[in-house]
């Protein structure tokens, strides 16, 4: 509690109150308290040191005492601080940090009485002498801890802060600048001097001591001279000297160094009018020396790579644009020309820096809007560049706030307008931009627009919304989306109701955004309904509706993102919901407020919240229902997080580790009046039984959140029925040799918190050595592991209750022999000691002897005849069972090490010794050296990390010692020679080295890192021996390896750049190496260390810039060493290339390409300074390999010169480039002019972004391109070279005449008629030809001519010529006959079935059938992707004509109809397709399902289908199921169509086969085809349609028929099945083979089709008499109402419509 600060300050004020009555007692108690801690006789403990804290921090009293025994308490740390400075495990820890806090607080609280001992030469004291020096040997590197050097650095300046008179202070400051010498030096403060020798040169020590007298001095210290004749200022010479100098220095702490820039600008400030009386002069003029450094210190750190130094240097550009404002005010300098030339130097910074937009953020105010945009034109589309990338968002969207911040603040200033008037000055120039970002087809640009710029405009502009939607057309692609968006934004800004903004069309809108098959237009339009500006506004009645209709609609959605925003958005909803109910139950109810959420009555919002048909109840009662088996992940995960909601918000369980989302504290009323009403009965036993069902899913995820939900929120204790039945269940699966089954063991054992798992995995243990192919089949280990591992670190319990020491070692003793065992397993090698092996065994070595294993143990002899490449099951079982068991012991050990030095700190009770810890090591080391498996490796290496940080983080150094040690040990097998083959990286051993390092802490010095990587470095570079064998691993392979595996690892971060520049080196030097294993790693290694030093690139726009991307200048600023080493690479390449012996071969300097890539990813846009222009030497390179033979180095080359040029000189590249095109008659190198055109095209697309270069000079360069148009013609026959031409012909269109785009434009259009004139009059040929790629590629473009020509050609272009009637049949013979015999492959077959597709569509055939049929048969699950996608086209592109055509006839005079019976019949198999593939598993197809669907939809009520809204899959199926039932109900095959969409009903045979099921067989479950399809959400969507039939068959004598002939058939089955569920369960105990059926999917969907036919059944007997004789009426419906009963107490729950149904029909 004493290190609590909150808590010590409460303590004080209760001493206070105290005080008040008998202030001698309380200072009585605390002097005694005090007195016990600083006059004994032992030193000084940690306990101590925090009460002592306490007393002085957070103690009025307390500081009263300290004043009396402040000698006392001085010589206890003097006496203190020797012995923590002898021992590094105390000085380098949380001891020597809380003693120098107790020498600030003393030096800040106690000033006065610390003055006299210091600046008095007859009291100077030798304890404060003592504490002065041991200061700064910490501080001068005696500690290696960074917090407590800095911490010491604010103690002495505090101690110099105390000097009574500013000379005395100021002199012993100038004193404490000497840190900077490399000498031992003499440190001065007032009468005291101690000897300061430098033990570390690293820089934080000048640092601590710069960042402590900025910190800490009083200004008339930081004012004074160490002279008086040449008078220097302290604050501007002495210390501004030292800060400079740091911040250019690239140390690891260049935050820091850039921090204590931005505190010196902060202190000038405070001292600026005392700094302007010394010197009676500017402080800051314009171009002085001053003004210079400051900048160039801001501007290279601008792009630094280290994470907030950047924003850091904006902090201080902010100081010092305001430092420099007051210095022109106070000396009257109107002009300021320093604002506009620090404009023009941003505007030349890369568009792609994060620092431009933060720089122009901070000018914007001293310059104003209007000068800022004139001079910057480009801001609006940079912004929205800007918004199209993440890591550039927050900056351009800041940006954005300032500026209409600013401009808001110049109107007003201006003249008084209005909200209206403000609203239409913002939208003349802002509109367009919002408007543009807001329905762009770039979803970040869509999305970060809608976050960031819609929330600041209604903010600042509240009336701009008007603007906004006055723009927008829902029916308009994107517009939608932004539609709703601004709905929500202001609702969410203003708490205006979104509804009357634009009438009664809000709602209509709203409803085409909910069904839309966008999911972020539906997250958006949930975010509307949702949202609200207080919690306890009321959710109107069409909003609860409207919610209700559409949780249901999206529940199996496929995105995550989707599924917890749903969660997000229905959570909003609940609160709202709860919060009213709570105030209307509390009679608290404004009426201030008159709206339409408030116009209903308290009974009303009561009903809505915790009545029978409440939301809450319902949505509860959904969630459980959507968790039945049978069900798609995707419906039982969002269920599961919707019901958490529920949970969350409307239960009174509180959550421990959330600070907010917390129920409100009267949530118990709510929920008693909840009860009282008899809902809100979350807990209940069946819905208990629904969550243990889930423990079993198929799914890690939905097995996590279940048990996660039955821990948190259900009693702690089963009902004893349910205990046993899971205890016994739980064992079982414990012991199945399926990874997944076990796991579901253990989250099973963990829900029961059982603790006899030692025990269980002794027995394990036993089986496998006695027989290892048995214990991998009955007794495979990893499930005991996995579950010791839940229920002691995941458990409420404390590791230390559950374990004692005895526990321990037997766990640690049968994890040692586990481990043994295994690897021995493995090796083949029982007899010998795996530990003194050399290498781990190759994969080959490894299946021998597990094949060795298994002949032994199966008594059968080794197998004769072919190797079989297959594994056979047993192979798998014993593989399986060894990797997850060491993978699980690694994880197990490593959780439970840190689980027990985390209890330790806490209550000082260590469970472990040391030998104990060394085992575990020894433990890890062979399972991460012996066992190549990357699976066991990989998750060993999470548990190696924990162990490694906790003895790291330990303040002993004998446990700190142990991974060192295994790191050096770890680094000499590196360096040695292995035997082994080239497998997997070099094993497990970079994994070692990178746990080990990566645990170091990062607060202080990484001496394991620099050792690590000096050594990898120094056995890389190593030369190979001369007889080198590359089928061995190489010990520099494994260095380089190793390398990369650091340089990846993400717990070093910014602490690997410090060796960037001698990897990179290394690496590209190593590309040369003869061995193709070093060529390969080398390579890896490279590509890791650019994405570390760049950033990421995104994948999906290659051009993009990294996310931590650097112009060239700042790179090399960052990376000096690789400036000169990379020039020389360039020129060594580009020198090659000029050798006429060269010319035209395809040689390539390994080091070439990776350097272009590396220089590519650069910000172009050099900046025009002195240390810039070093950087031109990359120029004339960069230019000669333009002639480059080889494709991507060209292309390569150009976007690097981008980057390397200065914007300055891109129009003088352009001129010399384009006088060397040649014209027809000159000769020319192609690869020379494709390469000169590529850099000609990336610059001009460069400078047109920047608008550079004068007009002569671009003139120039036009008709140099527009001599050149013979590239464009049959002239020039290298496509490539064309498409490059007409690439920098598009980049120059706005410049070029209109004569010469016309004779382009001529040029172009004769080249694009000609190949499309071909292709339709050839496709006979084609389709003839035996080349299976050149048919597909020919029917591809055919596809491509016919379906798209008119969207991508120009109006003007001759349509193809149709196809040649007589050769028509032919084709489409051969189409269909390929597709009907699968000749050719799922590409070709596609590409078959879209030509064929469009060949019917546009000529009708009666080959119709057979393309019906096709469809039919390649709509099937396990039928390839590609052909079920070109199904679904199918569907679109001759589906709809034909439906359209049926829908149109059908209510012809039936003379007519005759001929269109075909046609009906054909329409129903179609609409049979489409609703197969409306439930595909590829969500592409379902899509494009939807997309007929809805092209159905919209040409049955006759609109224009150029402007089809793509709606919803799960409203596109009910569409097609009522077309069905309106429009084909009597027409032959539509019955059968639905009734194949039903599950079996055959229940016998499902529950022959669930309880005769034993162990698994084999060892991994065959996957479903289609694991997205719901049978028995179906049989709910299929039901009222069946019903309405029957109703309809009073009108069509051929569908009553039907029925009752389908009521002959399965009326006895039916009846029986019903008969057979009756008998399932009727004990009250949860017995075994209940709970596995209740647990299979199987089970629960055949019940879903049985009722479904008992409920058609039930509805045929009370409609038709022949019916009735077949089954007795009263018998079927009792058995149906029995059976619902029955499953519905037993913990069967089915979908809420099929339940409906049922119950209506039940009613009747």
């Amino acid at each position: 509690m004493v290190s609590i600060s909150t808590a010590c300050r409460k303590v004080d004020q209760m001493l206070q109150h105290l005080a008040k009555v008998d202030h001698q007692l309380v200072f009585r108690e605390t002097l005694y308290r005090f007195t016990s801690v600083v006059q004994g006789d032992q030193i000084l403990s940690s306990e101590d040191l925090q009460i002592a804290c306490m007393f002085l921090e957070d103690s009025t009293v307390g500081r009263e005492v300290c004043r009396e025994s402040y000698t006392s308490m001085l010589n206890k740390v003097s006496e203190l601080f020797p012995v923590i400075l002898e021992q590094e495990f105390l000085r380098d820890g949380a001891m020597c940090h809380v003693t120098v806090k107790v020498c600030l607080q003393i030096f800040q609280l106690l000033s006065s009485e610390v003055a006299s001992l210091v600046w008095e030469e007859d009291q100077r004291g030798q304890a404060v002498q003592k504490i002065l020096q041991a200061l700064m040997d910490i501080i001068l590197g005696q500690c290696c801890n960074k917090d407590t050097r800095l911490l010491a650095g604010i103690a002495v300046a505090m101690l110099i802060n105390t000097a009574p008179e500013s000379k005395a202070g100021g002199a012993s400051a100038w004193s404490l600048l000497q840190v900077s010498h490399t000498e031992p030096w003499l440190l001065t403060v007032g009468a005291l001097q101690v000897k300061c020798v430098p033990a570390r040169k690293d820089g934080v020590d000048r640092l601590s001591v710069i960042r402590g007298l900025l910190t800490c001095c009083h200004p008339h210290i930081l004012l004074s001279s160490c002279d008086d004749a040449a008078p220097m200022c302290l604050l501007l010479e002495g210390l501004f000297r030292l800060v400079y100098a740091l911040c250019e220095e690239k140390r690891g702490f260049l935050y820091f160094g850039l921090e204590v820039l931005t505190l010196w600008l902060k202190r000038v400030k405070e001292c600026v009018v005392d700094l302007w009386k010394m010197s009676a002069a500017r402080l800051l003029p314009d171009n002085s020396g001053l003004q210079q450094q400051l900048i160039h210190i801001i501007w290279t750190n601008a792009e630094s790579p280290v994470e907030g130094v950047s924003e850091c240097a904006s902090g201080a550009f902010i100081q010092l644009l305001n430092l420099y404002e007051m210095d022109c005010e106070h000396f009257c300098d109107a002009k300021k020309t320093f604002y506009a030339t620090l404009l023009q130097r941003i505007m030349k910074l890369p568009r792609e820096a994060k620092a431009r937009y933060h720089h122009l953020s901070a000018l914007l105010p001293y310059l104003g809007t209007n000068m800022v945009l004139d001079q910057y034109a480009e801001i609006p589309s940079h912004l929205l560049k800007c918004l199209s990338t993440n890591h550039l968002s927050p900056c351009g969207s800041q940006l954005y706030k300032c500026l209409i911040q600013q401009q808001r603040r110049e109107l007003q200033n201006s003249a008084s307008l209005t909200e209206l008037d403000l609203a239409r000055h913002w939208a003349k120039l802002w509109q367009p931009v919002l408007h543009q970002a807001l329905t762009s087809e770039v979803t970040l640009l869509q999305s970060n627009s809608s976050t960031y710029l819609l929330p600041c405009t209604l903010q600042v502009f509240p009336s701009s919304v008007d603007h906004l939607l006055a723009s927008l057309d829902p029916h308009v692609p994107g517009h939608l989306h932004a539609w709703v968006c601004i709905l929500s934004s202001y609702r969410a800004i203003t708490g205006g109701s979104p509804w009357a903004l634009q009438g009664s069309t809000t709602f209509e809108t709203l409803q085409l955004a909910l069904g839309s098959a966008d999911d972020k237009v539906r997250l958006a339009a949930l975010n509307l309904l949702s949202c609200s500006s207080k919690t306890k506004d009321t959710p109107t009645p069409e909003e609860v509706s409207i919610m209700r209709r559409f949780i249901p609609q999206n529940l199996n959605c496929e995105s995550s993102p989707f599924r917890q925003h749903l969660q997000a958005g229905v959570r909003k909803f609940l609160v709202r919901i709860r919060d009213c109910c709570l105030a209307h139950i509390r009679g608290v109810k404004s009426k201030k407020k008159v709206d339409a959420s408030h116009s209903q009555s308290p009974q009303d919002v009561l009903e809505q919240g915790i009545g029978k048909r409440g939301f809450v109840e319902w949505l509860s009662c959904l969630a459980y229902k959507s968790l039945a088996p049978g069900h798609s992940y995707q419906r039982k995960k969002t269920a599961l997080l919707l019901l958490s909601a529920v949970l969350e918000t409307c239960t009174d369980t509180w959550s421990p580790d959330k600070k907010k989302g917390q129920p409100p504290a009267n949530i118990g009323t709510l929920i008693t009046s909840a009860r009282q009403r008899g809902q809100w009965d979350f807990f209940c036993r069946t819905k208990q039984l629904v969550l243990i069902n889930c423990l079993e899913d198929s799914t890690s995820e939905i097995r996590e959140l279940s048990t996660g939900l039955l821990l948190r929120f259900f009693p702690s204790r089963f009902p004893g029925d349910i205990t046993e039945v899971l205890n016994m269940r739980a064992k079982q699966l414990l012991c199945s040799a399926r990874v997944q089954e076990a796991q579901m063991g253990a989250l099973m054992t963990k829900v029961l918190l059982q603790k006899c798992l030692v025990k269980e995995l002794q027995e394990h243990y036993e089986t496998a050595k006695a027989n290892m192919l048995l214990a991998a089949r009955t007794k495979p280990i990893h499930g005991v592991l996995c579950a010791l591992q839940r229920c002691l670190l995941e458990g409420p319990n404390s590791v230390c209750d559950i374990l004692d020491p005895q526990m321990i070692t037997e766990m640690l003793d049968l994890l040692e022999n586990l481990t043994l065992l295994l690897l021995a397993v493995l090796y083949g090698d029982h007899s010998a000691s795996i530990t003194k092996k050399d290498a781990p065994p190759s994969f080959c070595d490894m299946g021998n002897a597990i094949s060795c294993l298994i002949s032994q143990e199966s008594g059968a002899g080794q197998a004769d005849g072919d190797e079989c490449v297959l594994l056979s099951e047993e192979h798998s079982l014993v593989l399986t069972c060894c990797w997850v068991s060491l993978k699980e012991i690694g994880i197990l050990l490593g959780s439970l090490v840190e689980k027990i030095f985390t209890e330790s700190q806490q209550s000082s009770v260590y469970r472990l010794t040391k030998q104990d810890l060394i085992r575990i090591s020894k433990l890890f080391e062979n399972i991460l050296l012996k066992c190549r498996h990357w699976g066991a490796v990989e998750g060993c290496s999470i548990g190696f990390t924990k162990f490694c940080i906790s003895l790291l983080s330990s303040n002993d150094p004998e446990l700190k010692d142990i991974p060192a040690e295994m790191l050096k040990q770890g680094l000499q097998v590196v360096q040695c020679p292995r035997s082994t083959s080239v497998t997997r990286r070099a094993a497990g051993l970079p994994m070692l080295i990178l746990c080990v390092v990566s645990a170091e802490e990062a607060s202080k010095a990484r001496p394991l890192l620099t050792l690590s990587m000096q050594t990898l470095v120094n056995t890389a570079k190593s030369p190979l021996d001369e007889n080198w064998d590359q089928k061995l691993d190489l010990p520099q392979v494994c260095a380089v390896h190793t390398l990369q595996a650091l340089v990846r690892g993400a717990g070093l971060g910014v602490a690997i750049l410090q060796f960037a520049p001698a990897v990179a080196i290394l690496s590209l030097t190593l590309l040369s190496s003869p061995s193709w294993a070093m060529r390969n790693a080398a390579l890896q290694l490279y590509s890791s260390l650019c994405s570390r030093m760049l950033g990421q690139r995104s994948s999906s726009d290659e051009a993009g810039a990294a996310q931590h991307g650097m112009s060239p200048a700042a790179f090399f600023f960052h990376y000096q060493e690789l400036q000169p080493f990379l020039l020389g690479e360039l020129r060594g390449a580009a020198q090659d290339l000029q050798d006429p012996t060269n010319k035209a071969k395809l040689h390539l300097q390994p080091s070439l390409f990776p350097i272009l890539t590396l220089l590519a990813q650069l910000l172009p846009g050099i900046q025009d300074s002195t240390d810039a222009r070093t950087l031109l030497d990359f120029l004339p390179p960069l230019l000669q390999l333009s002639a480059s033979p080889i494709y991507s180095v060209r292309m390569m080359a150009s976007k690097a010169l981008v980057a390397m040029t200065p914007p300055s000189q891109y129009m003088g590249i352009l001129i010399k480039l384009t006088a060397q095109l040649p014209s027809p008659q000159d000769g020319r190198c192609h690869n020379q002019l494709h390469g000169q055109l590529l850099q000609i095209k990336a610059i001009m697309e460069r400078a047109r972004c920047t608008d550079s270069g004068r007009s002569d000079d671009l003139s120039e360069v036009l008709s140099r391109v527009q001599a050149s148009l013979w590239m464009a013609t049959e002239a020039q026959r290298c496509p490539l070279i064309k498409a490059v031409y007409i690439g920098v012909v598009d980049s120059l269109r706005r410049h070029c005449c209109g004569n010469f785009l016309s004779q382009l434009s001529d040029t172009l259009m004769q080249d694009l008629q000609k190949p499309q004139q071909r292709l339709q009059s050839n496709l006979k040929e084609a389709l003839l030809c035996l080349s299976v790629e050149y048919r597909t590629t020919y029917l591809a473009a055919l596809v491509v001519v016919m379906s798209g020509s008119s969207s991508i050609l120009p109006q003007h272009l001759p349509q193809s010529s149709p196809l040649v009637e007589d050769n028509l049949p032919e084709c489409l013979d051969l189409l269909l006959r390929d597709l009907e015999d699968q000749r050719g492959g799922p590409d070709f077959l596609s590409k078959a079935l879209n030509a064929a597709s469009l060949l019917l569509s546009q000529w009708p055939d009666p080959r119709l059938l057979r393309w019906c049929s096709i469809l039919e048969s390649q709509r099937a699950p396990d039928a390839p992707e590609a052909l079920r996608m070109a199904c679904s086209e199918a569907l679109c592109v001759a589906g709809v004509p034909l439906l359209s055509c049926s829908l149109t006839e059908h209510s012809a005079p039936p003379a007519i109809m005759i001929r269109y019976d075909c046609n009906l019949i054909m329409s129903v198999r179609l609409i049979n397709t489409g609703l197969h593939l409306l439930q595909d598993q590829s969500q592409q197809v379902r899509l494009k399902a939807a997309r007929f669907s809805s092209l159905l939809h919209y040409s049955r009520k006759g609109e224009n289908q150029r402007s089809v809204y793509l709606m919803q899959v799960n409203q596109a199926l009910p569409l097609l199921l009522d077309l069905l039932l309106e429009d084909f109900w009597d027409t032959p095959g539509t019955l059968e169509v639905l009734m194949s969409h039903l599950p079996p009903s055959d229940i016998r045979s499902v529950l022959a086969e669930a309880l005769a099921a034993g162990g698994c067989s084999i060892l991994y479950e065959p996957d479903e085809a289609n694991v997205f399809a719901e049978p028995s959400v179906m049989s709910a969507q299929v039901l009222p349609n069946l019903l309405q039939m029957a109703e309809k068959s009073f009108h069509s004598s051929a569908l009553a028929e039907s029925l009752n002939s389908w009521a002959e058939e399965s009326a006895a089955q039916v009846l029986d099945n019903l008969i057979a569920c009756k008998k399932l369960h009727t004990a009250e105990m949860l017995t075994p083979s209940w709970l596995t059926l209740l647990m299979d999917p199987r089970f629960h969907i055949t019940l879903c089709g049985l009722l479904t036919r008992a409920t058609l059944l039930l509805r045929l007997l009370r409609a038709s008499t022949r019916v009735q004789d077949m089954c007795d009426l009263s018998l079927m419906h009792q058995s149906l109402q029995d059976v619902c009963g029955l499953l519905s107490q037993n913990g069967v729950h089915f979908h809420c419509a099929l339940t409906a149904a049922v119950a209506r029909e039940l009613l009747l």
